[in-house]
């Protein structure tokens, strides 16, 4: 019983790692990744102006855009603690706002407004990408952290288990001799008496 829980406490910890913080930080990963790749699509857009161009990477900032949501909807739904909650909300009212930038900078460009393109980019979208860089380092630190802990602890109950197996393995060997010795005393015990009896009333 001792063993069992033990292994269900290393099982449990490697759980936490493949269903929680491992997804955690893939999901946010790839967040990290398309924000970056968004962010030089606007660089581009402001001076690329080729027809053929700006219509491609629009094309392609909502397919990274979709990427971003996919995977901010996966992180959402994995578990969390009060201060990853809590900064995980400031990071979407982040993204929220830098979509908004993103969609009024290409609104701004097919108006042909170069100098309101600049200025958004070099404020609004550039701040949020600083931002969201910031609080993505911090939620990706919050769960290797959470991993390290999960490892310690299954570090902790294996060594714990090795030496509670040993002690119950000595503890069972010295009472198994001791039972032994006192099943073979309540069966000799008895038959001396006996002998001792059957001589005295021989010799009597």
């Amino acid at each position: 019983v001792f063993a069992v829980n033990r292994m269900t406490q290393i099982r449990q910890s490697s759980v936490d790692m493949s269903a929680n913080q491992v997804p955690s930080v893939t999901s946010l990963g790839v967040i990290t990744e398309n924000v970056l790749r968004l962010r030089i699509l606007s660089f581009r857009v402001l001076i690329n102006r080729e027809p053929a161009s700006l219509q491609e990477a629009e094309t392609r900032m909502g397919v990274l855009a979709d990427k971003v949501k996919t995977a901010q909807a996966t992180y959402a739904a994995l578990p969390a603690g009060p201060e990853e909650t809590a900064l995980y909300k400031t990071f979407v009212v982040t993204l929220d706002n830098y979509f908004k930038a993103q969609a009024d900078m290409l609104a701004l460009s097919r108006q042909g407004n170069r100098d309101g393109r600049r200025a958004l980019i070099n404020t609004r979208i550039k701040d949020g990408t600083d931002q969201m860089g910031e609080q993505l380092n911090k939620l990706i630190a919050i769960n290797a952290a959470d991993a390290k802990t999960a490892d310690a602890e299954a570090g902790q109950s294996y060594d714990g288990a090795i030496t509670g197996v040993i002690a119950v393995s000595v503890a069972a060997a010295l009472l198994t001799v001791l039972l032994a010795w006192l099943l073979t005393r309540s069966i000799v015990t008895p038959l001396r008496k006996a002998v001792e009896v059957a001589e005295t009333i021989a010799s009597g």
